[in-house]
């Protein structure tokens, strides 16, 4: 649909704004879902292989699954339908430790398509304090703290971290002039999310706003963007993922996210020679550690070394290994994996 020139530079500069959420909720047990709602952002739209963009950046070492349900074009009171209306979601939410939500941009781009010539000028010249703009605050805000109140009424234990939006402006050539314009839109917006924060102790806010803004200055570059001079690029989508990873982090050090379990070390019975498989060579090293002409050097080895689980290491466990090679063990706990 085409749009006339007055008023696509605006519209264009503010499909960026997606404040994106992320939520995380309570669990019974170790295994926890990750759930992605929201917009084209958290929809990695734009990117030639969705599954590179934040939500599976966030997700990778960490104890999650990944259910992204995010929809190009979604505005609040879409996201708001949406969980009072599926069942699927409902459900998803209220199994999920983990929610992601990129909403809110679009709640301006409607509004900037419907304005009129009085609306526009009323909003270059007073920015922030405008009507269009006053209005979209007003709404979104509402529909976030209904959002918000819907996700609590379906899982009362979740933490919320809202993500700020940014301003991809500066990298548009043909409307870098409105940047500044969406840096004074930026702050009101984002102030919505510091809002919910300060009147729940379970809500904390990913700045990437301010992260965006300081790639620009510090590196002179604005590959964080596509060339539609909107979206997150590759790079954009590991920024935003680096801003909500340390969130996460504190968050885990706080207790507040479940945190990967340290892996158990683990030795393989048998396997004294350390090459993580039973051979020939297991044996003819126990007998050369029983003759002294070689010494186990770590626990690992040791515990491995003892293939009778006898508590010892003799000769016996150098005939358990050969035994078990030739097959004549019915029974024996070499070759299996021992924690230690």
């Amino acid at each position: 649909m085409k749009k006339s020139s007055r008023t696509l530079a605006l519209i264009m500069a503010i499909l960026m704004v997606a404040g994106c959420t992320v939520l995380t909720c309570s669990a019974s047990d170790e295994t926890y879902k990750l759930s992605v709602y929201g917009d084209s952002i958290a929809a990695c739209y734009g990117l030639e292989d969705p599954l590179t963009g934040y939500p599976t950046l966030i997700t990778q070492d960490k104890p999650y699954t990944l259910n992204n349900e995010a929809i190009s074009g979604d505005e609040t009171s879409d996201m708001l339908r949406l969980l009072q209306t599926s069942d699927a979601t409902r459900k998803n939410i209220a199994e999920s430790e983990l929610l992601v939500i990129s909403i809110g941009g679009n709640d301006l781009l409607g509004p900037l398509q419907r304005a009129t010539t009085a609306e526009l000028f009323d909003l270059m010249m007073n920015k922030e304090n405008s009507a269009l703009i006053k209005n979209a605050l007003a709404s979104a805000s509402t529909n976030l703290a209904t959002i918000t109140k819907e996700i609590r009424s379906l899982n009362a234990d979740c933490t919320i971290i809202f993500q700020t939006i940014y301003n991809p402006i500066y990298a548009n050539e043909t409307y870098k002039n409105y940047a500044t314009l969406i840096d004074s839109f930026a702050p009101i917006f984002n102030s919505m999310f510091y809002t919910l924060a300060e009147s729940d102790d379970k809500i904390f806010v990913a700045d990437v706003f301010t992260a965006f803004d300081n790639y620009y200055k510090e590196t002179g570059k604005f590959d964080i963007i596509q060339a539609d001079g909107i979206h997150p690029s590759q790079a954009g989508h590991s920024l935003i993922a680096d801003v909500i990873l340390e969130l996460m982090a504190e968050l885990e050090a706080a207790g507040v996210l479940p945190v990967v379990p340290a892996e158990k070390p683990r030795y393989l019975v048998g396997d004294s020679d350390g090459s993580e498989k039973i051979t020939i060579s297991d044996a003819t090293a126990i007998q050369k550690s029983l003759a002294g002409l070689i010494t186990f050097s770590s626990e690992k080895q040791q515990l491995a070394a003892d293939s009778d689980r006898s508590g010892n290491i003799n000769v016996k466990d150098a005939t358990e290994i050969q035994k078990f090679l030739a097959g004549l063990l019915t029974e024996t706990a070499v070759n299996t994996y021992v924690e230690y």
